[in-house]
């Protein structure tokens, strides 16, 4: 497909979820794809139109969940039996600051991690607010997991026109666990 992918997702059965940004955060925003790799090697775009895709979950079997940073928003898609995304809809949308990354807790809610905001937040589906971390610098990425799935790993870094200069993973105990797909 031309341009490195960005981010990965492993659905149950096997096939591998991947997207690529149509510019790099700095350039002029336009829109990249998210694209499936089956369990033969092959690989197709399965959507386009999809602005910085930047971060997936996996729902129970069959939805397909990223987060758009230049769109402030979480689509999903329903996952078909062979591989193709259907009935796309804006999972969850808001206006304070960018999707990063997502991780599920139960609930249909999702984490997602972001840079500018330096802060993860949870979000149910539709967007309403269901909890905040604040930390001192962008946060790029975000999990849940530990032995009973209830632990928050954030990776976070300071970040500006210089560049990425301490980078750190911190932890935060949450109350829910881990629910899906990573």
């Amino acid at each position: 497909m031309g341009q490195p992918f960005n981010e990965i997702v492993v659905d149950a059965v096997g096939r591998a979820w991947v997207d690529m940004p149509g510019a790099a955060p700095w350039e002029d925003p336009k829109p990249g794809i998210v694209a499936v790799v089956l369990s033969d090697g092959s690989c197709k775009q399965v959507a386009e139109d999809v602005w910085f895709p930047n971060g997936m979950v996996v729902l129970g079997d069959d939805t397909l969940v990223v987060a758009e940073s230049h769109a402030d928003r979480l689509t999903a898609w329903t996952i078909t039996h062979s591989g193709e995304l259907a009935d796309r809809r804006v999972w969850a949308d808001w206006d304070r600051g960018r999707p990063r990354t997502a991780s599920v807790r139960r609930r249909r809610a999702i984490w997602y991690a972001s840079v500018p905001g330096q802060r993860c937040t949870r979000v149910a589906e539709g967007g309403e607010v269901l909890d905040t971390i604040d930390v001192d610098r962008g946060c790029f990425a975000c999990m849940l997991g530990g032995d009973d799935g209830r632990t928050l790993f954030i990776v976070a870094n300071r970040y500006g026109a210089a560049g990425a200069s301490d980078g750190i993973v911190l932890t935060q105990p949450v109350d829910a666990p881990h629910a899906a797909r990573p």
